[in-house]
């Protein structure tokens, strides 16, 4: 069509259709190219918002194209003379607009006559008025020229342009090509295209929800991730707004408003802070949805709200946030949601902001956005029970991010205690932020005002608090939480657990709270209310079902940011595998949660993540890194608190694994010291007292670990299944060869429920060991590889060279190399699978999520060298029968 523009009698109309940012204007411009190629005169021009006023700014363009063209040279003198009269006129503002629409008319008409002309104008519903009308004469009459005329509109959008587009839709000649925003199989392509064919489903898939299919925002998305990363996403940023600045005031005032109400945005609240018609701003939120920019009135991504949101004037951005305010706040919505806007409103006179600001600042949900909220009222607070209040409301959320720059508020605080400006539940935050930091003393003495003048539900709770994490402090006898925070009951689940021990009912309660959406929110401390909950479960060696909810933790926790929140469920997923025995993954994990939050963030808790660090490089073998660890200075407090086993049992392991075995046993029997100080008869945290036998059994003193072990077997499922089996191990090492196996058969069944890859192996051995005495040398070499299989999947190399050669027989089929390779997770999802379950199924049978069978899954197929399930071996179907015969 443009090519052989004007060949024939009759003029023609291509018309570009479609949203912005999804290819018009680029297309225009191949238009362009493709007639000047041809040797067509093209003239061009760019409609704009900031020109929409200058009368014949758009015509302005044209003309000048024809003075100023590569082709000038061969334009008529009297056409040349014509346009510079024009352009003067429009320049000093003279002349009729009719007169000058003609007059502009006669030049194009001029033009055409000579040689076929291509006119293309982009954006035409940013056109001025007078370009408009002129240019729609101009369609009116293409019939009988010899021009074609490109134009670029989007129908979203109401504009100036309409009568011209009303225009070009009834030209005989329209051809009309509409754009669109590209669908997902194309932008999957693209991604491959430009970022390697390693792009997976789930992340081409994720490019097109962030960008709509709108080409610019996925251009500038790939750039930003191949540069700086998808999360800094600047690019994205400003692409997003290069689209908003060419759509015009009104979708440009709505977004803006959009921006700054964020959740609280309805189309009446957009109208009101737009200062638009209801109906406008509907058709502007339409429109920029049908671009790609929006999905459901909200922004792909909050890099493009920011962008908005930087782009605006200071003034302009604090009078909307003004508007905002008034306007939520009459219509009654919650306080924080009102106090958000309040704090980047500048000052206002309103007598109820004081108030709503308070209000909100201790109602808000999201901890960045509280201490700003907090700052913000204690600068317009002067009294000085309201200022502490606030104090100790900060103390509490600083302490989730940086427990040590938040140590700046306890000195103040502890000074408003003194004067009697602090509250009872404002005392009992201070009493467990002064134990966090080890501060013993001067949490004491508060704890003891606090005894000695209240018996409230204050009290109450942190005295259960006390029973759980820092007994050394606590009553001997605390009552039970009935309380209706999330927090009490996941408190009182875990000191029922240590009080009375192991059962189905603690269990069942600590699930019950694990389920509840606010398990994952913090309250009083910087760790998570269902921690004590997650850590119940972990005590009653439920491991499937801790690993499931420690993830769901884990995930509330990382989407909200908070180092030291994060911090503690890591130090609780450490735990859970290294009782799994996966000690390379423990290892990494405990490693993190000690780097993650600021030097000196732990406190006196710094002994859950250290002793666990220390128990998983001690089984691997990493003997040289585990000692930087066991030298690190602690805070005596430490010893105060539950965590304060798991670093002496960790120790204790790699002092008894480096033949220092007397200061290995002085370390397990000071947790049985501890604990029978503390009071504490339930389950134990750690399995100390089959530690401290094992140490005696290498000082050669059988009685003593006799003992030991008869004491833990004597205590039945209290301490569960997990510390029932190490004992029966050991026992079985001073029984006679028959009873030996009776009670390593029972130490096998109990470790292969229990999921413990690690002690499985090691009584396996044991196992291996009792029937080559009893001369059965098939079951020892068969039982003796095994444990090598699962010694070598838990890392465990200081046990895999003690197993050595074993009673293996060279004799018997190998198993393929691939099962040799899996871990025990690994292999236990496998089986599952191969025997047909779905991977919803093995996640409730194993008390883990779907995507982390799907992981698993993966890595063993990888293995296995399979692609689908049906082609896993058979024998994964024969293990999962032997251990269901158990």
């Amino acid at each position: 069509m443009l090519s052989g523009a004007g060949d024939a009698a009759g003029g023609g109309i291509l018309l570009l259709d479609g949203p912005w940012g999804c290819g018009r204007t680029t297309l225009l411009t191949h238009c362009v190219g493709r007639a000047v190629e041809s040797g067509v005169r093209t003239l061009v021009a760019a409609c704009s918002p900031a020109e929409r006023d200058v009368p014949f700014g758009v015509l302005t363009q044209l003309v000048q194209g024809v003075k100023a063209g590569p082709q000038a040279a061969s334009v008529p003198g009297d056409v040349t003379s014509v346009a510079q009269r024009v352009l003067s006129t429009t320049d000093a503002g003279e002349a009729d607009n009719d007169l000058l629409s003609r007059r502009l008319y006669g030049v194009l008409l001029e033009l055409a006559g000579q040689r076929p002309l291509v006119i293309a104008v982009d954006d035409i519903r940013h056109a001025d008025l007078p370009s408009a009308r002129c240019l729609s004469q101009l369609v009116r009459r293409l019939p009988a020229t010899r021009m074609v005329v490109v134009l670029t509109d989007d129908r979203n959008v109401r504009a100036c342009s309409l009568p011209l587009r009303a225009e070009a839709l009834r030209s005989p000649g329209l051809h009309r090509i509409t754009v669109a925003p590209l669908d997902p199989r194309t932008v999957g392509h693209l991604v491959v295209e430009q970022s390697g064919a390693g792009v997976d489903h789930d992340k081409r898939r994720w490019f097109h929800e962030a960008t709509g299919g709108n080409p610019v925002l996925l251009r500038a998305l790939l750039a930003d991730c191949e540069t700086a990363g998808e999360v800094l996403a600047q690019g994205y940023g400003q692409a997003f707004l290069g689209c908003l600045h060419r759509t015009g005031p009104t979708p440009l005032a709505v977004v803006r408003g959009l921006a700054v109400l964020t959740d609280a945005a309805t189309v009446p609240a957009l109208e009101h802070l737009a200062g638009a018609d209801i109906e406008p701003t509907g058709q502007a939120l339409a429109a920029m949805t049908s671009a790609g920019l929006l999905r459901d009135g909200t922004f792909r991504r909050s890099a493009a709200r920011l962008a908005v949101l930087d782009d605006l004037p200071a003034p302009m951005r604090e009078d909307l946030h003004r508007r905002a305010a008034r306007l939520l706040h009459g219509a009654g919505l919650p306080a924080p949601v009102v106090a958000r806007h309040l704090v980047r409103a500048g000052r206002m006179p309103d007598p109820w902001v004081d108030e709503v600001l308070l209000t909100g600042a201790f109602a808000e949900d999201e901890p960045r956005v509280a201490i700003e909220l907090l700052n913000h009222t204690l600068e317009h607070r002067t009294e000085a029970g309201d200022r502490a209040r606030i104090q100790v409301r900060l103390l509490e959320l600083e302490s989730r991010i940086d427990p040590v720059a938040a140590s700046v508020r306890l000195g103040p605080l502890l000074a408003a205690a003194g004067s009697g400006d602090l509250d009872v539940p404002a005392r009992a935050v201070l009493v467990r932020q002064l134990l966090w930091r080890g501060r013993t003393d001067e949490a004491g003495e508060l704890l003891s005002g606090l005894r000695g003048r209240t018996d409230s539900p204050v009290l109450r709770d942190l005295e259960l608090w006390l029973a759980a994490t820092f007994p050394a402090l606590s009553r001997k006898t605390v009552a039970g939480g009935t309380g209706v925070r999330v927090e009490t009951r996941s408190t009182a689940v875990l000191a029922e657990l240590l009080g009375r021990g192991c059962g189905a009912d603690v269990v069942a309660k600590a699930e019950r709270v694990l389920r509840e959406p606010l398990s994952g929110r913090c309250a009083s401390g910087p760790a998570p209310s269902g921690l004590p909950a997650l850590m119940t479960l972990i005590y009653a060696d439920r491991l499937g079902a801790a690993s499931f909810w420690c993830d769901q933790l884990l995930t509330r926790a990382e989407s909200r940011g908070l180092p030291v929140v994060q911090a503690s469920v890591l130090a609780a997923k450490a735990e859970i595998l290294t009782r799994k025995g996966e000690f390379d993954e423990a290892a990494t994990t405990a490693r993190t949660a000690l780097t993650l939050p600021a030097p000196g963030s732990w406190g006196a808790f710094v002994g859950l993540p250290l002793g666990g660090l220390v128990l998983a490089l001690t089984r691997t073998g990493l003997y040289e890194e585990a000692s930087r660890y066991v030298g690190r200075t602690v805070p005596p407090a430490v010893f105060d608190t539950l965590a304060g086993l798991h670093h002496l049992y960790g120790r204790g392991h790699f002092l008894l694994a480096t033949d220092r075995v007397q200061a290995a046993l002085a370390d397990f029997l000071r947790c049985g010291e501890l604990l029978t100080g503390w009071a504490l008869a339930g389950a134990a945290p750690v399995p100390w007292r089959t530690a401290a036998a094992e140490a005696w059994l290498r000082l050669g003193d059988r009685d003593q670990a006799r003992r030991l072990v008869l004491d833990q077997v004597a205590r039945g499922g209290a301490d569960g299944d997990r510390a029932r089996a190490q004992s029966l191990r050991l026992l079985a090492q001073t029984r006679s060869a028959k009873r030996r196996h009776q009670l390593l058969g029972e130490a096998v069944g109990l470790l292969e429920d229990a999921g413990d890859d690690f002690e499985l192996a090691r009584a396996l051995r044991d196992l291996g060991a009792s029937h080559h005495a009893l001369g059965d040398d098939r079951r020892a070499r068969r039982l003796a590889h095994r444990a090598r299989q699962l010694a070598k999947s838990c890392g465990a190399k200081p046990f895999l060279d003690e197993l050595g050669a074993g009673f293996d027989d060279p004799g018997e089929p190998a198993r393929p190399d691939g099962i040799r390779s899996l871990t025990g997770s690994e292999r236990r999802v496998a089986s599952l699978a191969a025997a047909g379950y779905t991977n919803r199924e093995i996640a409730l049978k194993l008390y883990v999520t779907p995507s982390t069978v799907e992981q698993h899954l993966t890595r063993a197929f990888r293995k296995l060298s399979v692609k689908r399930r049906e082609e896993l071996p058979g024998e994964l179907c024969a293990d999962l029968l032997l251990r269901g015969s158990r």
